[in-house]
């Protein structure tokens, strides 16, 4: 069926000064504003990309039917493409067909790469990063080392660059997405790094509800984070600290290192010239039977991933209980 292509186009424009322009939506010209006029013609209903262009054909005008392309200049246009990342992806819309959902609102996608990109435009360079560190060791070795708080070291990159970006928007919330832009900017890959920032006993927070270390908070988004505070540690960390309270007599702890000269290090039996006192149940106090010898890095590993271990009957061998760890870090995977 043939339209008017005058009356249309004068219908669009009007839409789009009124609902998109406002937004920042660019006037729709050229090959675009056709494309744009065959979908409007179709206003909510899927157009196949093998129609576009005998359409366009039909009425006169010129184009192809590469109209993913919309979406980028802020069109609400959804296509059934799984790797449509233009614009909203719909499960009822064939992987050929693309679809112009709405001429009263911007597309939404759009909306968020713009915000994203005002965004990676104002995180700190290198040098300023630098500065901001400083200010980060400071507080934390005046409010936050005295109680336990672990500070990543330059050699823990990628937790460090979380702890800066969040501390960066100190006490506001963080999209994920946001994060994903310091790490590109800094070569660095993110993989939801907050939860071990949780676990070394910084206040954050998350909107998810099945937040488990990083503390939920109902009024945020369920993919945001908040570095509270850098005065204050995590409240469940600060819980599980004073749990673990006490300290192994001098007696006991000589008389372990006895008993595991030939077995070394509990986990791994390796030798070394200096124990840590590892916790074979982490939530629990260092009494005498609660703790092994371990070698740095094994109780710098239990740390990290928040893991208890279980000493393998007749034997000084330590193995990680690892079912409350996995269930745990299923559910923060979520963040």
């Amino acid at each position: 069926m043939v339209v008017d292509i005058k009356e249309l186009k004068e219908e669009l424009l009007l839409h789009w000064q009124i609902n998109l322009e406002p937004y920042g939506v660019p006037k729709p010209s050229g090959v675009r504003m056709n494309q744009l006029l065959c979908l409007y013609a179709n206003f909510q209903r899927p157009v196949k990309t093998g129609e576009i262009v005998p359409w366009l054909r039909e009425h006169g005008l010129d184009g192809s039917d590469q109209a993913r392309h919309l979406g980028r200049f802020g069109w609400m246009v959804a296509s059934g493409r799984t790797r449509y990342k233009s614009g909203p992806v719909l499960n009822e819309l064939e992987n050929n067909e693309y679809m112009l959902m709405s001429i009263s609102e911007p597309n939404p996608i759009w909306i968020r790469d713009k915000e994203l990109n005002i965004i990676q435009k104002t995180i700190p360079s290198e040098k300023k990063l630098e500065k901001l560190y400083a200010e980060i060791t400071e507080l934390h070795e005046v409010h936050l080392k005295p109680i336990g708080v672990r500070l990543p070291t330059k050699r823990s990159t990628v937790d460090r660059l979380c702890l800066l970006a969040l501390y960066f928007n100190l006490g506001k919330p963080v999209k994920q997405d946001e994060l994903e832009l310091w790490f590109k900017k800094f070569n660095k890959k993110y993989k939801y790094q907050a939860r071990s920032l949780a676990q070394r006993g910084f206040y954050i927070e998350t909107g998810n509800p099945r937040g488990v270390y990083v503390q939920p908070n109902p009024h945020m988004d369920n993919r945001e984070l908040k570095l509270v505070s850098m005065t204050e540690p995590n409240p469940e960390f600060a819980i599980r600290q004073d749990v673990r309270k006490g300290n192994i007599s001098k007696l006991a702890w000589e008389e372990k290192l006895v008993a595991f000269n030939k077995r070394g290090c509990a986990v791994c039996g390796e030798k070394s010239k200096h124990y840590d006192k590892g916790h074979l149940n982490n939530t629990k106090s260092a009494s005498d039977e609660n703790i092994v010898p371990m070698c740095p890095s094994c109780n710098i590993w239990a740390g990290k991933y928040d893991l208890s271990f279980k000493m393998v009957d007749g034997t000084l061998i330590a193995r990680p209980d690892l079912s409350s760890w996995v269930k745990k870090s299923e559910a923060i995977d979520d963040l």
